[in-house]
């Protein structure tokens, strides 16, 4: 996945798009999980968005 994203073609797609990429390797990602949960567990439950 890194390495296609990381492709020219690629950046000027989401460039494009307007995507603001966070490319991550396996590690960071799993470092980063818990507070990312949290932190969209906290933005689900401010909006009050219910599942269905």
């Amino acid at each position: 996945m890194l390495e296609a994203a990381n492709t020219p073609e690629f950046k000027e797609v989401a460039d494009k798009l307007g995507y603001v990429m966070d490319l991550q390797d396996a590690a960071k990602m799993r470092s980063n999980m818990p507070s990312e949960f949290a932190k969209w567990k906290r933005m689900v439950d401010i909006s009050g968005a219910k599942p269905g």
